[in-house]
């Protein structure tokens, strides 16, 4: 949207977000330097220098997703729907939600449809879909997809093996862990590991994984490895998880 579809309220708006920021800035840095964790930040902000987060491209929409599956057909008309959204939340200035949901392209996906009818029976498409201005554009997408979907399929990595029952033993461990380490920072536990992560921790110290890198390695990560060399346990004080290290003796100390 160009700077002359604004009206003076929005411009005014705009306007006053970057007033106050302005004057947050030297208050909010002061405190996370006293805090100790103006590093973090800085982490934080080099991340957002990645030039994939800003990629718009459609044929690479399908890296922001999920796919659930394996299989080139699937995969092919996953990436198409993908990169039709895209295409079209660009061109109508519109958020890519209000095209379609992220769970309508898994069942177009899983389902196949090639048309009209098979689309009306598709619980996540909106009903009506397919005699929709958008129903024709996205019934050819897919079908051009499936012209050859071995070519048109996007290979992906290897999914990693099912965790044995140790370490889902382990992970369930790390969960506890994550929450009391996050509670201590004051952060959302979601924004140092998720599921997947503690997964990965699980089966590998040396994980390829955030939560073992920068910031989040000195909040949470050296102690889940920790914690899985026995050297931390966890204890239950009242209602507050505490963490504490294993010592030879009676009585562990509290960390």
């Amino acid at each position: 949207m160009g700077a002359s579809a604004l009206t003076e309220a929005q411009l005014t708006y705009a306007l006053a977000d970057v007033t106050h920021l302005a004057r947050l800035y030297p208050m909010l840095k002061q405190r996370l330097e006293k805090e100790g964790r103006l590093a973090w930040v800085t982490d934080e902000m080099q991340n957002l220098c990645d030039p994939g987060l800003y990629d718009v491209e459609p044929e690479n929409a399908w890296k922001r997703l999920r796919p659930r599956k394996q299989t080139a057909k699937y995969l092919a008309i996953y990436k198409a729907v993908a990169a039709w959204r895209e295409r079209t939340a660009q061109q109508r200035d519109q958020p890519r939600g209000r095209i379609l949901k992220d769970d309508a392209i898994d069942e177009l996906a899983t389902q196949a449809p090639t048309d009209a009818a098979q689309f009306d029976r598709l619980r996540s498409v909106p009903k009506g879909f397919a005699g929709s201005r958008f129903g024709p554009d996205l019934l050819m997408a897919i079908r051009e997809a499936l012209k050859d979907p071995d070519a048109y399929a996007p290979v992906l990595e290897k999914p990693r093996p099912s965790p044995s029952p140790a370490a889902g033993a382990v992970v369930e461990l790390l969960k506890v862990l994550l929450k009391a380490r996050a509670e201590d920072a004051g952060v959302a536990s979601k924004l140092i590991a998720t599921v997947s992560d503690l997964e990965m921790i699980a089966n590998d110290d040396e994980a390829a994984t955030p939560a073992l890198v920068g910031w989040r390695r000195e909040a949470f990560g050296e102690d889940a490895l920790r914690l899985k060399r026995g050297e931390l346990a966890l204890v239950l004080d009242g209602t507050r998880v505490r963490v504490v290290e294993v010592r030879r003796g009676p009585k562990p100390q509290a960390v």
